[in-house]
């Protein structure tokens, strides 16, 4: 289709994909527009997985890699030297499984840059294989059939130059729009990170639970952390003096969504590791689970940084077992046994959190004549700096333990984990701070939540080329939806359905579906329209609020009325704070659930002030 305003759209049908209906971008394949059929809908239903017509489980990977830096280039004196990236060569063995159907050939991803050089089977011999430019596909043919069910190995060879990837956790985002000077003093150490967005290692098509172990070599004077727990032959992580190559190991034993790599240099320190333990009271709901995953009590913390962060590891490590033990002690949990946070230098605030580790960016120090503003960012929360970290731990839960479906459910791992950070910085920093935050992600989901639903995901700010709606809306308003649901279902009900959903998908692919069920069993609740409104709508509810005092039988009374303007009817929670000419003051939360919400509320004396909303709590236009 030739259009004035876009240029040339191609309009496709694909009945292979889960959504097999898109609109793009002839010149950029810039998607506009992606959406299942009204026949694949009624076939498959709103919730669906991403992996569903793959062929293959891939059960364990053994790679065995070396990342050789490449340095840095800078195209004139006035650009920003860039890092090249590393020469990896590797050999990764896949053992997999056959789903469903026999199978002639399958299909891995693998970065284009990484040259194939041979791909064979312990079961089939050498294999015939062949890759397609731009796609970070290797495309396999099996001799003969393997029936479904079939467990065979693969193994690859594979060679190149290998760009490293930002760090996945773009807080303030590396676009210019952010902040109002590009010129940073301080070149810092350089990091190179290979995780989900990389393909440094063949893989499956799209992110599932696999065990791994991972061999991988450096140049001297470098190091490694990586997915998995590392072995106690590992060389020291920091610096070491000698001419020799150095080889990690790392053996992820829990089932893991990705495998990460992060190669930098670190500074030598003092600080020892430590150690969460599980309370010894807790208990674990009952509930089906994933095989193959064993249970910690125990979880080892490990901090390691750059010469420049080198002063900030024991505060970093203290924060960390703080910040870990309260998650663990909320959902009855350790995922994983090891916990490594590595800071590294970096321009802006960022990180990434795969599964067995942590990368926090460490800030550089800025030219005293230049000035660099991120606090019109969405989650940039400057009243309490550690929330950037308690994010980034709680993606252990949420995000690696629980994983999510397709790019739509991505909420469940960025809403989860920025609303445990607000309960982190609640109770290390107190309810002032908690209310702060409250309210700037409720100003923010606010402002941009007519820019499409939560339950788009990535593609939020997408056509803009602004990354603030994917964070004001998926992060804050995902937050925000979850803290107005345990104002209507109550605490008990609402951290009840968080434990049972987390230990149902455990080392699982979740989606909303399966979240909206968890809540519904532990509030005996029917919750689909407060989903369906909340998630998959961009809407916002405007209520009119009004007060008077009534004098009954039983004494005087406070009528607090809603009532909703919209449409729609919506479910949410409003608090209203009551203060009285003695001084004392009262706070209630009302559920507003009808066109007209009535409460009474026996008078503790003669009321001076009623304020609704105060704490920020309703994603609603309240009228007076």
């Amino acid at each position: 289709m030739r259009t004035r305003r876009h240029g040339t759209l191609t309009y496709a049908q694909s009945g292979q994909q889960p959504e097999d209906i898109s609109l793009q971008k002839r010149e950029t394949s810039k998607i506009i527009s992606l959406y299942q059929s009204a026949r694949k809908r009624a076939t498959r239903g709103r919730y669906f997985a991403d992996d569903e017509a793959v062929t293959l489980d891939v059960l364990d990977y053994a790679i065995t890699a070396s990342f050789e830096p490449l340095g840095t280039s800078q195209r004139s004196m006035r650009t920003r030297p860039a890092l090249l990236g590393c020469r990896i060569v590797g050999i990764t063995r896949l053992a997999m499984r056959v789903r469903g159907l026999p199978i002639g050939a399958f299909s891995l991803r693998l970065a284009d840059e990484l040259e194939v050089t041979s791909v064979t089977s312990s079961e089939y011999g050498p294999l015939l294989f062949f890759r397609l430019n731009g796609q970070n596909n290797l495309f396999v043919s099996l001799p003969s059939e393997a029936p479904g069910g079939t467990e065979f190995t693969v193994t690859v060879s594979y060679a190149g130059d290998l760009p490293a990837q930002e760090l996945e956790e773009t807080w303030i985002a590396s676009r210019t729009f952010m902040f109002e000077a590009a010129e940073l003093f301080g070149g810092g150490e350089p990091r190179y990170v290979y995780s989900s967005q990389s393909d440094w290692y063949p893989h499956a098509l799209f992110p599932d639970y696999a065990t791994a172990t991972l061999e991988l070599t450096v140049p001297p004077e470098w190091g490694v952390i990586a997915s998995g727990s590392p072995l106690d032959t590992n060389p020291p992580v920091t610096r070491s003096p000698g001419g020799e190559p150095r080889r990690f190991s790392f053996a992820a034993i829990q089932p893991t969504r990705y495998l990460s790599a992060l190669i930098s240099r670190f500074e030598d320190h003092t600080s020892p590791t430590r150690q969460v333990r599980l309370p010894d009271d807790v208990t674990r709901p009952s509930v089906p689970r994933a095989d193959g995953a064993v249970f910690y009590d125990t979880l080892t913390i490990d901090a390691q940084g750059s010469p420049r962060s080198i002063e900030e590891i024991e505060t970093v490590t203290n924060q960390t077992v703080d910040i870990a033990s309260f998650y663990a002690s909320l959902l009855g949990d350790i995922p994983y046994p090891v916990l490594t946070v590595a800071l590294t230098d970096s321009r802006l605030p960022g990180g990434h959190s795969p599964a067995y580790f942590a990368v926090m960016s460490h800030e550089l120090p800025r030219h005293p004549g230049m000035m660099v503003s991120w606090k019109t960012d969405p989650v940039s929360f400057s009243s309490y700096p550690s929330f950037f970290l308690a994010h980034e731990i709680a993606h252990q839960w949420w995000g690696q333990a629980v994983g999510w479906k397709n790019y739509h459910e991505q909420w469940l791992s960025e809403g989860l984990a920025q609303y445990f950070a607000a309960l982190y910085a609640e109770r290390n920093g107190g309810p002032k701070v908690f209310t702060d935050i409250i309210r700037q992600m409720r100003r923010w989901a606010m402002r941009n939540s007519d820019e499409g639903p939560v339950y788009l995901g990535y593609r939020l700010g997408h056509l803009k080329d602004e990354s603030r709606v994917f964070r004001a809306l998926v992060y804050n308003k995902g937050a925000m939806v979850l803290h107005m649901l345990r104002g209507l279902v109550g605490d008990d009900a609402f951290f009840g359905g968080l434990r049972r959903f987390y230990h149902q998908w455990r080392f699982q692919r979740a989606g909303t579906d399966a979240l909206q069920l968890a809540f519904e069993i532990e509030s005996g609740q029917s919750l689909g329209r407060f989903f369906d409104r909340w998630i998959h709508d961009t809407a916002l509810p405007e209520l009119q609020f009004s007060s008077h005092t009534e004098t009954t039988a039983n004494g005087e009374e406070i009528v607090l009325r809603f009532e909703q303007l919209t449409e729609r009817l919506f479910d949410l929670p409003v608090s209203v704070d009551l203060t009285y000419r003695s001084g004392e003051e009262e706070t209630l939360v009302v559920p507003v659930t009808d066109r007209v919400t009535e409460v009474r509320v026996p008078a503790r004396g003669r009321v001076r002030r009623v304020r609704v909303n105060r704490d920020g709590m309703a994603l609603a236009k309240i009228d007076r």
